[in-house]
């Protein structure tokens, strides 16, 4: 290197002395370090590019708390505040499902009280999605977050509180902060020369380097000491002539070798392992393979081993490099008599054998075997010992059309009792289609499927397949064995109805013909069930808490329908049905009417009355309380307490009417107005409406209209003055001869007989 000029050479730091003129040369005393190291970069998310990217969930959840703890998700079975009374359909729904909810409430400023539930939202939530590399250096280049924000509908209850929380988990992604950009501290357009030692880590030459020459060496090519990738021919020794290129044989063409005798030729140690060449055979480590002729005149490749001990075996093996430098292999082993069984090979069933396994690696790595012609008409046939292969030792065959098999197969067991003998369960699948099992007879015999025992004379079930007209047709009967032998229980007919019971197949008449038995459909509320076993019939549907809605409806589209049922002891829901305990027969808003029709014969030889019994210990035993006649000439005619009746009301006791009854033309009671000035005498009225021109008039209350439970409604119509009520015949109101009468319009005072007095009070003005 030239001398450097004074003026350039510095211990200052170099940013400040970097400009040097053209052509001079700059010197350094000391070390110069150029960038930092790598982990001086920033890392993490870049809070400048976050995105919101939508909504990842939302749920509801019940909370309840006071002024110093709040606790979330109440309404969840697993929840320390757990109470039964969130178990009802009112509260479905609103517990969360998604652990983000539960677990980010830490968050939150609690407790939550009515003056403090503000919706919050959690710090985001960062992780790294996406990486990349610098170099050499893993770095990251995308993160993605969620944060969580509750909002809160708050019931105040005194000391407590109950309320709803919402929460939506809302999700984000953002850039990294990460250093991407090069490494290259020190870059120089032209040579960089250095006069002493260059030491470091890694050192990358570029120039002439690509996937052919991995593996290759730096050597130098020419006089100024340029180097360049080349083969590593540092293993050769010796010296060839012919195709060579310095110590690398490139190719080697052999016509004949020959050995030092005419009886042999060994390549490698003469008493270690080599290759021997004969007259006769080709041995490959000493005596362990060897390609032979037997005495047939047939080639042979024999693996032999010498070992007369435990490991007495001796292996031909396969082996492949597969994706990623996996090798698999197979092996086909002979094991001798003297075998121990230990090692890789264990088994009662070894010594003496020929065995085609796989190996190598763990068990994820093995190969498989395939065994099987290339012939397309081909054939795998399997025999039994013997010294020949014919019928008398042929066992079964893998052929184009499937599988043979001459004698029993057993599954799960080696002394199979039929065809197919299965020890344990089985499965029918069809990977691509629908799977099915056939069951065939000869001809057109039944087919059954037998469940019993291993040594049971007598299944213990039974379902058989029964043909119909030449086979065309058929059903299924489903057996069971109580104990004295198979019964029939149910039957699929050949036209698609099920008969319950023991019946013929001709014998079912619907759908579903339960013969001798009745029917039960339990449920985790309620359940349905028959019992028509007895004297007395009866179809049930029936809840099982007293805290149901039980009802047996009928509906038609668009019209609505009805239903007959009953409300539980303690249902609170549905009040439009009645008290609780009621029954109830209920026509939707939907239907235009509901018709009670008891319908006559045609002539007619039936009453077809319909009757109502109220509160009857005996039931319809008794007289009816409401008896519409059906029959005669006094069809219609309605009688209450009597079942004769002779008009078309007829009522067997006492009429009180509170309101005005008409008769014809005739208003019986009726109303009536007058002016208190007057001291009027009001008879026969259900309605007085009254004025007072002037102060200090009575309205008397006639003795005619003195009878238990008469009602009088006096109502004021105009003026302020004030007025007197009284009742005749010494009548007294309200314990007093007279009453005042209020004086504000349209006030109304309602009066009662208990046959002697009149006890008024006064109704409160709009």
């Amino acid at each position: 290197m030239a001398q450097c000029k004074t003026k350039y050479t510095t211990l200052l730091d170099l940013s400040r002395q970097a400009k040097v003129i053209t052509g001079d040369t700059a010197c350094f005393d000391g070390k110069i370090q150029a960038g930092i190291p790598f982990s001086g970069y920033p890392t993490g998310v870049d809070l400048t590019t976050v995105v919101e990217t939508g909504i990842i969930d939302g749920e509801n959840a019940i909370l309840s708390g006071n002024s110093v703890t709040t606790l979330f998700d109440v309404a969840n079975p697993i929840s320390p505040n757990y109470s039964t009374i969130f178990s009802g359909a009112t509260y479905s729904g609103k517990t969360w499902t998604n652990p983000v909810f539960s677990a980010n409430t830490t968050f939150l400023s609690l407790p939550i009280t009515p003056l403090s539930a503000e919706t919050q939202t959690t710090p985001i939530s960062w992780t790294l999605t996406q990486t990349g590399m610098t170099g050499d250096y893993v770095i990251g280049t995308e993160y993605t977050g969620y944060s969580v924000s509750y909002n809160f509908t708050i019931n105040n209850l005194g000391d407590s509180i109950t309320g709803l929380t919402g929460a939506v988990q809302v999700a984000y992604s953002a850039q990294s902060l990460d250093y991407k950009g090069p490494l290259d501290y020190i870059s120089s357009k032209e040579n960089i020369t250095v006069e002493n030692k260059l030491i470091t880590n890694k050192l990358q030459v570029t120039h002439g380097a690509d996937a052919s020459t991995i593996g290759y060496v730096l050597k130098q090519s020419d006089s100024e000491g340029n180097v360049e990738w080349g083969p590593d021919t540092s293993g050769s020794t010796s010296n060839f002539t012919g195709n060579t290129s310095g110590n690398c044989i490139n190719d080697l063409w052999v016509n004949n070798i020959s050995g030092c005798t005419t009886d042999d030729l060994n390549i490698g140690s003469s008493s270690g392992n080599r290759i021997n060449l004969t007259s006769d055979r080709i041995a490959f480590f000493s005596e362990d393979v060897v390609v032979r002729k037997d005495y047939n005149d047939i080639t042979v490749l024999e693996v032999r081993n010498t070992d007369t001990g435990a490991e007495a075996r001796a292996s031909l093996g396969f082996a492949a490099t597969g994706l990623g430098g996996v090798i698999t292999n197979g092996v086909l082993t002979y094991i001798g008599e003297n075998f121990n069984s230990v090692g890789t090979f264990q088994g009662q069933y070894l010594p003496n054998s020929l065995n085609l396994t796989t190996g190598g690696g763990a068990p994820a790595d093995r190969a498989n075997i395939n065994i099987g012609p290339r012939s397309t008409t081909g054939e795998t046939r399997f025999f039994s010992g013997g010294d020949n292969f014919d019928n008398s030792t042929y066992l079964g065959k893998f052929s184009p059309d499937g599988l043979y098999v001459k004698g029993n197969v057993g599954i799960g067991t080696d002394t199979p009792l039929s065809k197919i003998h299965v020890d344990g369960n089985i499965l029918v699948a069809n990977q691509s289609g629908s799977a099915q099992l056939t069951l065939s007879g000869s001809g057109v015999s039944d087919a059954a499927i037998n469940f019993d025992n291993t040594g049971s004379a007598t299944p213990f079930s039974q379902i058989v397949g029964q043909t119909f007209g030449a086979g065309s047709s058929g059903n299924i009967e489903f057996n069971t064995n109580p104990g004295a032998g198979l019964t029939k229980r149910m039957t699929i007919s050949t036209g698609g109805r099920v008969g319950i019971g023991n019946i013929n197949n001709n014998d079912i008449e619907q759908k579903l013909h339960v013969d001798e038995g009745n029917l039960l459909v339990d449920f985790t509320n309620a359940k349905f069930s028959t019992d028509l076993s007895g004297v007395s019939p009866i179809t049930r549907i029936s809840a099982k808490t007293s805290n149901n809605l039980v009802s047996m409806g009928v509906s038609t589209p668009g019209a609505g329908g009805m239903s007959l049922g009953c409300r539980g002891l303690t249902e609170p829901t549905f009040g439009g049905y009645g008290k609780q305990g009621d029954g109830y027969i209920y026509s939707s808003m939907d239907q235009n009417g509901l018709n009670i029709i008891s319908q006559p014969t045609s002539p007619q030889t039936t009453e077809d009355y319909v009757r109502f019994y109220v509160g009857q210990n005996n039931g319809a035993e008794g007289t009816a309380d409401l008896h519409i006649q059906g029959s005669g000439v006094t069809r219609g005619y309605i009688g209450i307490q009597t079942e004769t009746p002779t008009t078309e009301l007829d009522v067997n006791g006492d009429v009180n009417i509170s309101g005005t009854l008409t008769v014809g033309t005739q208003i019986i009671g009726g109303t009536t107005t007058v002016d208190s000035s007057t001291d009027p005498n009001v008879n026969n009225v259900d309605v007085v409406f009254y004025t007072a021109t002037a102060g200090g008039g009575t309205i008397t209350l006639n003795s005619n209209m003195n009878v238990a439970g008469k009602k009088i409604t006096l109502i004021r119509t105009s003026t302020v003055n004030s007025a007197t009520l009284s009742g005749s015949g010494g009548a007294q109101i309200n314990g007093s001869l007279t009453e005042s009468l209020p004086v504000t319009v349209n006030s109304v005072v309602s009066c009662i007989s208990d046959g002697t007095d009149w006890y008024c009070y006064e109704n409160n003005v709009l």
